[in-house]
């Protein structure tokens, strides 16, 4: 088991798995702790093994950091209602990753630790769709 801080939000601790030798790793869980109160928020697509692989630095911390927001930003709509899993534009989520202050390298490398499935089209546009895998 592990525990790290939330990167963009000091309130919350995401707590997972990163070995299992009988059965497939639990989600990643998200906890409050505020006041000494242990408060349980929901679970996370991103993967223990990105936490057990971090190193100190900036690039880890923000592909951590791109992977939670692009979760967050596929989750929900302009009104903050749940979308499901719906299939997403990637140049347009790349583009307001960008926009909101993410590198494009690192906002791929978030791609691979929330474990999006990835379609390219084969259509005139020639690009690709992103689609959260259900929790």
């Amino acid at each position: 088991m592990w525990a790290e801080e939330h990167p963009n939000d000091e309130k919350w601790v995401l707590m997972g798995q990163v070995k299992s030798n009988f059965t497939p790793l639990g989600r990643t869980q998200f906890f409050g702790k505020s006041g000494g109160v242990f408060d349980w928020y929901g679970a996370s697509r991103v993967r223990g093994s990105l936490f057990s692989d971090l190193q100190p630095g900036p690039e880890p911390q923000g592909v951590l950091k791109a992977a939670l927001w692009l979760e967050e930003y596929m989750s929900k709509d302009e009104q903050g209602m749940p979308l499901g899993c719906v299939k997403w534009d990637s140049k347009a989520l790349i583009d307001a990753g960008v926009e909101a202050g993410h590198a494009r390298s690192t906002l791929y490398k978030a791609r691979g630790a929330l474990g999006l499935i990835c379609v390219r089209l084969h259509d005139s546009s020639h690009g690709a769709t992103w689609q959260l895998p259900p929790l």
